[in-house]
């Protein structure tokens, strides 16, 4: 029985096979079986670039996957600039109350001092 692979992105030759074997008029199933992928990753690597499997292009699926891959890093990215920025906040925050309580004990060994002398 064949291992199926999962979430490993789907190679620029692999999306040429789907294409050669689509215009040879292979069924999904077939084609699943010569790439060693389940049918809903066939199935879906050709609906998500196009709404009929014969119009499937392998060089344009490939050059909106890469964009699209780009554009998930960037927000990524930045959803991790912003978790930096509300760490730095709260540590901000956090300094604030300590700067406090420090002022505040510094002011009451002060009344100590004061009144022993």
């Amino acid at each position: 029985m064949n291992k199926i692979r999962k979430k490993i992105e789907i190679s620029l030759i692999e999306r040429k096979n789907i294409e050669n074997f689509i215009k040879q008029k292979y069924s999904l199933p077939e084609i699943s079986v010569f790439l060693n992928r389940s049918i809903n990753t066939i199935k879906s690597e050709i609906y998500r670039f196009t709404t009929n499997k014969y119009e499937y292009n392998a060089e344009k699926a490939q050059a909106l996957s890469l964009q699209r891959k780009q554009e998930q890093q960037k927000k990524i990215s930045r959803y991790k600039d912003q978790e930096k920025l509300l760490i730095i906040e709260k540590l901000n925050e956090r300094i604030e109350i300590l700067e406090m309580q420090l002022n505040i004990l510094i002011e009451e060994v002060k009344k100590l001092h004061e009144e022993k002398d």
